[in-house]
């Protein structure tokens, strides 16, 4: 074909891949021609296909010619292949919590590069020989090859590149992301016209490590943490927060907790917050686990690295049903509540029992069903307040009244005592300090003794009755009272109004309310009785109330006059009758004058120096007083030749010749002392002077044969007191010396100058009480108070009681137990054992004065009763005012008792600072001690954990506390 022609030299390049031909020209005068039918030539020698066009030549051939240089041009091109599509994973947005962030790289560095792995599975040919059965039972087995493959997988480890592009935040079970699948490569063509197969080297597959897991095309974490996410491969880091969730129970009450522990350098779950999810899905606060149980859970949970899989959130309870019925029965309410977390389960037949066992009656039985069952389907833990029964409430009857039942003053009467007793300052006084009202607003009085049936509370018919709940019926209630206020002087005992005190009844009656009060207004009473020989005169004195004519020395002389005593007055005896009247408000016939017998000429006198006093004894008068070791009890007078006159307390002289002598003997109890004109009489011991007309002794002993009860009342004996049986409860022995008893003592108080011996024991009853100014010794002792100034000796067991002792406390067997109450034995303890096993309370004090202790009590109680008495001056002098009448005294009495305050502090003062003082002593425990024992000494307390076995406890001064040591 006709066409361009080119000189020069030719050559055919085909690529590595044979994918391109390439045409390459030299030119030169004197090389070869090329045609277009000369290259087509050429390149079909090559065996290239498709070849090019001859018009493609041409162009070709054209650029040739033009060129000046070696050049080249592109001829063939053959279709390259297309390379598979490896796997593609679209990540799930989970982004990493900021708190975790700064670990990552520790984490990832200490994981190191991703372990990767992949299953090569190869098929492994097997060939056994296997022998058949004839066709025939005559012909021999035939032997057949049967092939099998087994299947062979082979784990081998991929490396990729460790380069991590990002990361990302997974809890358990959640999807990572999801895995396109691959796409195959497709062939290509050379430029000789054959296929070219694509790249089979290439690994399509995306790599999953550690903690992550492939379901179909989702890729899931296998636990909680942190995803490194690489070109072609993921995995997890041992990385992860805290995770928790809160889910509800299969019973749809309860709630459970999920919680799996994470890196320990994070933060805890607050247990607030886990408390608030729960109560956001339904929960109630108080079903679930405080806030301090909670966080102890979590805290122990991820310290040891633990999981909690469906824990109880909920508190365990079980299911209950109960009817609650009011105080008044009126009403009668259902409570109900679901089990929680495994607690039995409430039932309806549980529910059933409940109603039938509570008795009550008149509900409505299928709306009750129908109400148990929607609360039993219902989400609802408790039904609370459900109500079963209304009752009728019972009517209340017509208000009650005052009805005065006292002889009321008459209006002109009482405006007359109304401006007496205004107008007198003592009276002013009082009422401004003690009247519920003023004395001008009294609507009514009258003159009351005490005792006085004042008036009465009428008693109107009750009200309709009612219903309670059981079906029972409600008596009706009975009207209000009255508003009724009484004060000083009066008390209510339904349905009355008692005058506890004589004087002036002032009433304040404005319907419906009723105030009254007594103003008492007593003279002080004098009276003088003589004996019927006028050799003697005795004086009772009652102290005044109120405004009365008040009780003083000068009408008390006038009295004596009136009654016609003029001689043998006692002063000092009259001074301390008015005293004790003054002080405690009455003293009974106190002698206060004394006659003197006549005497004959060549006899003697006797006057008595103690108060004999009278009382029926067998079948004669027989006279007695108490009387000490070394007190005067008489003096005899000799009247020598001539004799002596008398008198009596009104004066009348008694001639001699009118007189009897004194013939009266005496024992070895008494001593006969010489004085001018005679002898005085002399005890020689302590104990009842019995004078029976002729005889004198002393009896220091007093012995009872039988109990101390009914038959015999109260003992009061100043010497020794011998009892063969027991004191019975209720009663009371008072021993001026010893007092020893046979059998044992009950609720009863034993009270000896000296020492006290029972020899049996003490069943106190917690009302028992033993005291002594010496020792105490008993068989055993429950129940009740010991008191000793020495030691207290116990044979066996002291349980239950109260024992002060300055002494020592020993309880000498070997069951000498110490249980319970409470001791304080300034020297200490020797006891078998201390408390017991059942660790009852055991409580003891020792090292310190314990009498001082009670001396401080007292005292600090009459310091609140002086505080108390101040503030009521106060009161006064402020109602008083600066120029009220009675203002002097009022501030009289606060001086003395703000002297009196100063006087008891500084007895305070001087006692806390004995107290303080430590005296040697020990606890000695010969065999157990148990727990539920407290030591205590200068306020140092030492409390027994576990049992000791053969110890001594003590106070170390030097480091103040209380120790311990072996026996």
């Amino acid at each position: 074909m006709a066409g361009t022609v080119i000189k020069g030299d030719l050559q055919v390049i085909v690529d590595a891949m044979e994918l391109e031909v390439k045409l390459s020209f030299s030119p030169a005068k004197e090389g070869p021609e090329w045609s277009g039918d000369g290259v087509l030539k050429l390149l079909g020698e090559k065996r290239f296909s498709p070849l090019p066009s001859p018009k493609f030549i041409e162009e070709i051939l054209q650029r040739f010619a033009k060129a000046k240089g070696p050049v080249a041009e592109i001829m063939i091109k053959g279709e390259a292949p297309q390379d598979p599509v490896p796997e593609k994973v679209t990540w799930s947005d989970l982004p990493v919590p900021p708190e975790l962030a700064p670990l990552i790289p520790e984490a990832s560095a200490k994981a190191g590069p991703p372990e990767l792995f992949q299953i090569k599975v190869e098929k492994i040919k097997r060939e056994t020989v296997v022998s058949k059965p004839g066709p025939l039972p005559f012909l021999p087995p035939k032997k057949e090859v049967v092939v099998t493959y087994d299947k062979k997988e082979t784990k081998e480890p991929v490396y990729v590149d460790p380069t991590v592009l990002d990361h990302a935040y997974a809890h358990k079970g959640e999807r990572v992301g999801l895995v396109a699948p691959p796409k195959p490569g497709k062939p290509g063509k050379s430029v000789y016209g054959k296929p070219v197969p694509p790249d089979t080297t290439l690994d399509t597959q995306f790599h999953l490590g550690a903690g992550l897991v492939r379901d179909k095309n989702e890729i899931k974490a296998e636990r909680t943490g942190v995803v490194r996410i690489g070109k072609n491969w993921a995995d997890m880091l041992p990385l992860s927060g805290h995770d928790w969730r809160i889910e509800k129970g299969s019973d749809g009450v309860s709630f459970l907790l999920y919680l799996e522990a994470g890196n320990p350098r994070l933060p805890m779950p607050q247990a607030v917050d886990i408390i608030s999810s729960a109560v956001s899905q339904g929960a109630r606060a108080e079903d679930l686990l405080s806030e301090s149980e909670l966080t102890k859970l979590i805290q122990d949970t991820i310290f040891n690295g633990s999981t909690l899989q469906a824990h109880p959130l909920s508190r365990s309870m079980d299911g209950f049903a109960q009817v609650v019925v009011s105080s008044d029965a009126l009403l009668a309410t259902l409570h109900l509540r679901k089990a929680l977390a495994g607690g039995s389960p409430l039932t309806l037949k549980a529910i059933s029992d409940a109603i039938r066992t509570s008795r009550v009656r008149g509900f409505d039985a299928e709306k009750v069903k129908a109400d148990i069952l929607s609360f039993m389907q219902s989400q609802d833990v408790e039904l609370k307040d459900y109500i079963l029964v209304q009752g009728k409430e019972p009517g209340r009857g017509k208000d009650k009244e005052i009805r005065l039942t006292v002889s009321l003053l008459p209006e002109a009467e009482r405006n007359g005592q109304m401006q007496r007793l205004v107008s007198d300052p003592k009276v002013v006084s009082i009422l401004s300090t003690e009247a519920a009202f003023p004395l001008t607003e009294c609507t009514d009085m009258a003159l009351v003794q005490k005792g006085t049936h004042v008036a009465s509370i009428t008693q109107p018919p009750a009200g309709s009755p009612g219903m309670n709940v059981y079906g029972n019926e409600i008596p009706g209630i009975p009207g209000n009272d009255p508003d009724i206020d009484l004060y000083d002087g009066l008390s209510l005992r339904p349905p009355d109004i008692i005058a506890e005190k004589s004087g002036i009844l002032c009433i304040k009656h404005l319907p419906p309310r009723f105030q009254a009060f007594i103003l008492e207004y007593r003279d002080a009473q004098i009276t003088v009785s003589l004996s019927p020989d006028a050799m003697e005169a005795r004086l009772s004195l009652i102290r005044e109330s109120g405004p009365g004519k008040p009780l003083t020395a000068e009408a008390i002389n006038n009295a004596l006059a009136e009654a016609g005593v003029i001689r043998g007055i006692d002063g000092s005896a009259i001074a301390e009758a008015l005293k004790k009247a003054l002080e405690t408000g009455s003293c009974e016939s106190c002698v206060i004058a004394r006659g003197e017998a006549a005497v004959p000429a060549g006899e003697r006198s006797i006057t008595w120096l103690v108060d004999l006093k009278a009382g029926p004894d067998g079948g004669g008068v027989i006279k007695k007083a108490p009387v000490k070791e070394g007190q005067v009890i008489a003096r005899i007078t000799e009247t020598g030749t001539e004799g002596r006159a008398g008198f009596d307390v009104k004066g009348t002289v008694l001639p001699p010749e009118k007189g009897t002598g004194v013939k009266i003997q005496h024992d070895d109890s008494i001593l006969e002392k010489p004085i001018e004109r005679g002898q005085e009489w002399v005890a020689k011991r302590t104990g009842d002077l019995v004078f029976d007309g002729w005889t004198v002794k002393i009896t220091s002993l007093y012995t009872i044969k039988s109990d101390v009860g009914p038959l015999t009342g109260n003992i009061n004996f100043v010497g020794e007191v011998r009892i063969a049986g027991s004191v019975t409860s209720g009663f009371a022995v008072f021993g001026g010396q010893d007092v020893l008893i046979g059998g044992t003592v009950e609720a009863a108080l034993v009270s000896a100058g000296g020492k006290v011996v029972i020899s049996q024991g003490v069943i106190g009853g917690g009302k028992g009480v033993i005291r002594a100014r010496k020792t105490i010794e008993a068989g055993f002792v429950e129940q009740a108070t010991l008191l000793a100034v020495e030691h207290i000796r116990i044979q066996n067991g002291c349980l239950g009681s109260n024992v002060k002792t300055n002494g020592r406390l020993f309880l000498v067997s070997e069951r000498g137990n110490l249980v319970g109450g409470l001791c304080r034995a300034r020297q200490g303890v020797d006891a078998a054992n201390l408390g017991s096993e059942r660790a009852i309370h055991t409580e003891l004090s020792f090292g310190q004065d314990y009498l001082v202790m009670d001396q401080i009590e007292v005292i600090e109680r009459e310091i609140e009763k002086i505080k108390r008495a101040l503030q009521e001056v106060e009161f006064k002098i402020k109602k008083i005012g600066s120029t009220g009448a009675g203002l002097d005294a009022v501030r009289a009495e606060k001086v003395r008792l703000m002297k009196l305050m100063e006087k008891y502090g500084l007895n305070l003062f001087t006692l806390r600072e004995k107290f303080e003082e430590h005296h040697n002593s020990e606890i000695r425990i010969r065999g157990t001690v148990y727990p539920g024992v407290v030591l205590e000494s200068h306020g140092r307390y030492y409390e027994v954990k576990q049992k000791r076995t053969g110890v001594v406890f003590f106070f170390n001064r030097d480091t103040g506390r209380i120790q311990e040591k072996t026996l």
